[in-house]
């Protein structure tokens, strides 16, 4: 009887093939999050941080961009580091938004499934249109994306004590895995011209933005810089 209970709980939580599918379509994102969650774990490792930290910072955190901004400014304080986070990731409110309107009947699952939100599983996600429970879908995709990203974090961080011989080369790839990761989701965008120029605007910018403001404030700068952007290219070509 309580299996029973239990299953029908489940049944109706999720709808299993939709769920089903978003496991199916998450397999290239885990790929991805192998390679760049361990190499999360091996900058925390190299950065000083213990094993619960460095794991803690994967399983509250889930974003890579603001993973590395802790890891790289420890010395600021909680309050700066709390805002860059919150504007690093405050793409993720926009695509929450979009993703919450097609989530019907959902209503008490909406708020804590939107904290497994990703660029790499929005994306994945906003490619289909033909599921039948859109949010089983997208819980398919986060719950393996999730998973893969906190056990990678844990293998990286154990590797880099393993592996002393080659550290160098760790570390190396600790850090280009995630520019390459974001360079390839910057790539499916190919045919939004704006995004293409902005993201190279900034890779030429940024250094000297951090020379003039500092790196606590480089983050907001960016963040208005592209709210300047966003409104120019509104009146420009409309909504």
């Amino acid at each position: 009887m309580m299996g029973h209970s239990i299953k029908s709980s489940y049944v109706c939580m999720f709808d299993r093939k939709s769920f089903n599918d978003g496991l199916s379509s998450s397999i290239p994102i885990c790929l991805a999050f192998t390679l760049l969650f361990s190499s999360l774990g091996l900058f925390a490792n190299s950065k000083g941080l213990n094993f619960i930290e460095a794991v803690f910072l994967t399983a509250t955190i889930f974003a890579g961009p603001s993973q590395v901004f802790v890891m790289d400014n420890q010395d600021l304080s909680f309050w700066v580091l709390a805002a860059n986070i919150f504007v690093l990731n405050f793409k993720f409110l926009l695509m929450s938004i979009l993703a919450i309107s097609l989530w019907h009947n959902r209503k008490r699952f909406r708020i804590p499934g939107l904290f497994f939100m990703c660029s790499s599983a929005y994306l994945v996600y906003s490619t289909r249109a033909d599921v039948k429970d859109p949010w089983s879908y997208f819980m398919g995709i986060v719950t393996a994306s999730y998973v893969v990203a906190v056990v990678s974090t844990m293998a990286g961080y154990l590797v880099w004590d393993t592996a002393v011989d080659y550290r160098f080369f760790l570390s190396a790839l600790a850090h280009i895995v995630l520019p390459i990761h974001f360079v390839c989701l910057i790539v499916k965008r190919k045919t939004e011209a704006t995004v293409l120029n902005l993201s190279l605007f900034s890779i030429i910018v940024s250094p000297f933005l951090e020379m003039l403001i500092g790196r606590q404030f480089i983050i907001l700068a960016w963040f208005f810089i592209a709210f300047i952007v966003v409104m120019i290219e509104d009146k420009l070509c409309g909504k």
